[in-house]
């Protein structure tokens, strides 16, 4: 009867052992749970957000914010506070990172472009995760009229300013020509942009190949 006894308590033993060794091993978060990334565009920023879940943190060494798409190149972020773990910096925080969209133009990016956030993290019970390497496809915001009067206006090459209204709409490029017509008044400064505007309105109503002469008399 004792030895039944004793039987008895050894398996409600390992029992007990064996529950709770199915209860931990359904703790363990997968990757989409462990680290939920969201990459939101506000103005003249881009505000990237990793929410980690519980018991989870980052490597700060792992932690990298490139540019792949039309080029190849590490942004150069503003880090958050982290703390160490065996000698480790690692975030153990949602992890919030703006990055200036003037890092992207700077580098001649202009319309679409591919931003991907690269991390390792691992769960505080020392299981790490693979890489995790997060793409997404966002765009530069369009310059508005005045600033791309701006930039035409700040181009000391009358080549670079041609090259760069050939690429604009007609409506944009009449807009222009009234507008440097009313400046006109006040500065002959600008008196050279004229023939290259009116060829560049010649060449898109489709009067055939374009000149500064045929512009000139245009304008």
């Amino acid at each position: 009867m004792k030895i039944l006894k004793l039987l008895l308590l050894v398996t409600l033993f390992l029992n007990a052992d064996f529950d709770s060794a199915l209860k931990g091993q359904s703790k363990f978060l997968s990757p989409q749970e462990a680290f939920k990334v969201s990459v939101v565009e506000d103005g003249d920023m881009i505000k990237t957000k990793i929410i980690l879940g519980n018991k989870i943190h980052i490597s700060d060494d792992s932690l990298k914010y490139k540019i792949i798409k039309p080029k190849e190149f590490e942004l150069n972020i503003t880090r958050p506070k982290g703390h160490k773990l065996n000698g480790e910096k690692v975030y153990a925080k949602d992890l919030l990172v703006d990055i200036p969209i003037s890092d992207i133009t700077s580098q001649n990016i202009k319309g679409d472009y591919t931003l991907m956030i690269v991390f390792q993290g691992c769960s505080d019970n020392g299981i790490c995760y693979n890489t995790q390497k997060k793409m997404y496809k966002l765009q530069t915001p369009k310059p508005s009229f005045w600033d791309r009067i701006k930039n035409l206006t700040n181009s000391s090459s009358s080549g670079n300013i041609s090259d760069a209204l050939t690429h604009e709409n007609p409506i944009f490029i009449v807009l222009l020509f009234f507008i440097l017509g009313l400046l006109l008044a006040l500065t002959p400064c600008i008196f050279p942009m004229i023939p290259i505007l009116s060829s560049i309105i010649v060449s898109q109503s489709g009067s055939g190949k374009p000149s500064a002469t045929k512009g000139f008399f245009t304008s």
